[in-house]
């Protein structure tokens, strides 16, 4: 019964991630009350902790979960020689090249992003990109529809 559950909860989960399915996902009160009741439920039993996780996933992606953004505060936190290795796909290189400018304004340290580390063609670079994330601080991983 709990595999059954699991299951279901996570091809919910999948379709949830289908635009053709958002609205009727959403508009569906009994279903978003059950999404919702699990994803609030508490449990150590494996079955319930995997139904809880697509939960989650699927009220994120329905956009019922409000995540709280909060702004940095400077004054606490030391940016400096921060390494940063920045992932992305190809196809959303503006935005990355957006967030990389905003970044190189916040950060006092070394941003590895591939177009500004190495020279195109940058298929035969995984080398460095391995050498990069190993040596890094923080990977950021842009992570969009095309990734």
């Amino acid at each position: 019964h709990g595999l059954i559950c699991v299951s279901l909860y996570t091809i919910f989960w999948s379709i949830s991630f289908q635009s053709d399915y958002y609205v009727i996902l959403k508009n569906n009160d009994e279903f978003i009350r059950f999404v919702v009741e699990m994803s609030k439920t508490e449990s150590n039993d494996e079955h319930i902790i995997a139904m809880r996780r697509a939960a989650k996933g699927i009220l994120l992606n329905l956009d019922l979960v409000e995540i709280d953004l909060q702004p940095i505060d400077n004054t606490e936190t030391d940016y400096d020689n921060v390494q940063v290795m920045i992932s992305y796909a190809h196809k959303d290189t503006k935005l990355c090249q957006k967030l990389v400018s905003q970044l190189q304004n916040r950060v006092r340290g070394d941003i590895w992003v591939d177009f500004i580390k190495l020279k195109p063609p940058y298929d035969d670079d995984w080398e460095d990109i391995a050498r990069a994330i190993t040596q890094c601080d923080i990977v950021l991983m842009l992570v969009t529809e095309n990734y």
